[in-house]
């Protein structure tokens, strides 16, 4: 009994993906961002490197509802990682379990604990470590738990990839190093292709909206040490509340939320104004996908999100709403492509005023943004040549 119990464990690690050969490349993820890049890659890729995919937290749902393969998670590896807590150190048990899996190169992002700490496992044993930056803001922009492992992920780095070069001058400049490059983002390759491939009609039909009026979509975070996310959508409720006589409001959700937060402001909101417009929360697990929310929209708005910048090379115009004081900025914010409206006030005067204005070509938009264009292209050549 205990020998076939012995076949049947040693059957199951060579039959499992994390033990079944060695990669060339790991991709690994713990949020939403760098995710949907190893998506845009690995998508029509024909490659004969053997690569996999490694994720946690939200990366995972991301990942599972992508369909990306081979797909190993941490909790298939029985590491359990929250998914709302990018700081929580993984154990030496856990790293132990992970260490199994050899890879020549890391490609990850570089915003949370167990990314890093993984990372420099890896490297330990020889792998190279390929960093992806896939914000749009720079070092100083964004929030301090984002930014808690960047330092040391930079140090065992081979190289980080950016999307635009002002990141990669900062970085480089931060750092004293030059390891650096502006490749570009892959998810705006396909953002404006997919968006027209929408069906617009079966897309509306998932809401209890009809073509009345147009549609104003909030692309939604989830709050984070610092980031204030909760007093930003406050802000975008009260903004919103009389201008149910010119938008009906799609919430669409952050894989990381649950909408209870986005529920409950706007329930409260809507009892202040007979104006309130009619809103519905989408979540991409059973209702709308962030790309037919996005095809939808006469106009969008969100927090800090990078859909903002993908659905603006898309076609469509965004703002985003902030607190004052906030240091969180972008390209699209800087060059003005895109408002940051900082009070109720503001973001109602700009509802009632808006037309669609977003007319620029794509070329332009990658010329004037300064975001190198291809990015897919190039960061597969890169990926080939390593």
């Amino acid at each position: 009994m205990k020998k076939v119990l012995f076949f049947l464990i040693a059957f199951f690690f060579c039959l499992s993906p994390a033990f079944a050969q060695q990669y060339d490349l790991l991709f690994l993820g713990f949020d939403a961002g760098e995710t949907n890049i190893w998506s845009a890659l690995i998508e029509d890729w024909k490659t004969e490197k053997k690569y996999a995919v490694m994720t946690m937290a939200t990366a995972t749902k991301v990942a599972e509802e992508q369909h990306l393969t081979p797909l190993i998670t941490l909790q298939n590896l029985d590491v359990d990682c929250p998914v709302n807590d990018r700081l929580h150190a993984l154990t030496t048990d856990d790293l132990r379990k992970i260490e199994k899996i050899k890879t020549r190169y890391l490609c990850t992002g570089m915003y949370s604990t167990p990314q890093r700490q993984i990372a420099e496992t890896l490297h330990k044993q020889g792998t190279k470590v390929i960093a992806c930056w896939d914000n749009f803001s720079s070092y100083d922009r964004l929030a301090p738990d984002l930014m808690a492992n960047v330092e040391k992920i930079v140090a065992i780095a081979q190289v980080v990839l950016t999307p635009t070069q002002q990141v990669a001058d900062d970085l480089n400049q931060r750092f004293h190093t030059d390891k650096a490059r502006a490749m570009g983002q892959p998810t705006l390759d396909v953002w404006r292709k997919k968006l027209q491939e929408v069906d617009k009609k079966t897309a509306l039909r998932k809401t209890p909206f009809n073509q009345e009026k147009p549609i104003l979509v909030f692309i939604s975070g989830y709050e984070e040490k610092g980031n204030d996310y909760r007093r930003a959508f406050q802000l975008f409720a009260e903004g919103i509340k009389n201008a149910g006589s010119k938008y009906n409001v799609l919430i669409q959700l952050h894989p990381r939320s649950n909408g209870e937060l986005e529920r409950t402001i706007l329930k409260e909101v809507a009892t202040t104004s007979s104006q309130f417009p009619q809103f519905f929360i989408s979540d991409a697990r059973r209702d709308l996908t962030v790309m037919e929310a996005v095809a939808l929209a006469a106009l969008g708005a969100t927090h800090h999100s990078t859909v903002g910048i993908q659905a603006l090379f898309a076609g469509k115009d965004f703002f985003y709403v902030d607190l004052p004081g906030t240091v969180y900025t972008n390209f699209s914010i800087e060059k003005k492509l895109s408002p940051q409206l900082m009070s109720s006030e503001e973001i109602s005067a700009f509802l009632m005023t808006h037309h669609a204005s977003n007319n620029a070509s794509s070329a332009a938009l990658y010329h004037k943004s300064g975001v190198p264009e291809n990015g897919t292209a190039k960061m597969r050549e890169f990926l080939e040549g390593i």
